[in-house]
């Protein structure tokens, strides 16, 4: 991944976000996706001895094109995100107020999936008799639908050492086995186009091995000369068999 991202004047953060923008689009059906994403917000020079957090968020809009190659969507997204960084001193507050979208409790108002990639080695701090360093602690709460948190390891002469990570999520939108099967598509699409990026980002293939076995066993009826309407098939099923079940809920 590193050095597809090399090849195309890009960043590692920018392959990633393309192929989560990718699985967002095909899994949605949607060709205009929104994904947020933290930044620092320390450019300024004066913000260098200041202790607190200076964190702002940029909506990251990329539009999707089935039949483009992995490679033409990496050279957008690279577009994009350069665009945003440069304007990630604009505070999100501002963006939402001038776009003025419909608010709601329920949603975040531009975006429903954030993706933060740290790229730091772990932080520690050495004591007389004491280490301190960073834990995770899990709050119970996710801030977006889908959280899609990254992280790069390294060795200390700074050889990569792969993408580690997690993904939360609502829970009165998603379970357990929905997210892993996102994260389980984002993998084989980053795995793919590792491959071969010219690919069509339609043509990316996300299957899993019993997701493949299930459909290759399907077959499904033969063509038929002219189209049958929904109402026209309801009532030739009517006919076949009208003591039937119509409609099944459950045991009912």
């Amino acid at each position: 991944l590193l050095a597809l991202a090399r090849a195309h004047g890009a960043s590692l953060f920018m392959v990633v976000h393309a192929g989560l923008a990718a699985v967002l689009g095909r899994l949605s059906g949607a060709d205009d996706v929104v994904i947020g994403t933290p930044v620092a917000g320390r450019g300024e020079p004066g913000l260098e001895p200041l202790v607190g957090m200076f964190v702002n968020t940029l909506a990251l809009r990329t539009d999707l094109d089935a039949a483009e190659s992995f490679a033409g969507l990496l050279d957008r997204v690279r577009e994009v995100d350069l665009d945003a960084f440069e304007h990630s001193d604009v505070p999100f507050e501002r963006i939402v107020s001038e776009l003025n979208p419909e608010r709601s409790t329920a949603h975040h108002p531009l975006f429903q999936v954030a993706l933060a990639f740290q790229n730091l080695s772990d932080v520690h701090l050495d004591l007389p008799d004491l280490r301190v360093s960073r834990a995770q602690a899990d709050t119970g709460i996710c801030q977006f639908d889908l959280q899609v948190v990254l992280a790069e390891s390294y060795t200390e002469d700074g050889t990569a050492q792969g993408l580690s990570g997690t993904m939360m999520f609502a829970r009165d939108l998603f379970d357990s086995e929905t997210v892993a099967g996102i994260a389980g598509r984002l993998h084989r699409v980053l795995d793919a186009i590792v491959d071969d990026a010219t690919t069509p980002v339609g043509d990316i293939d996300w299957l899993g091995g019993a997701e493949r076995a299930e459909l290759v066993s399907v077959v499904g009826p033969g063509a038929v000369a002219e189209p049958v309407l929904l109402p026209e098939i309801f009532a030739a099923a009517v006919v076949a068999d009208p003591d039937g079940a119509a409609v099944i809920s459950g045991e009912v």
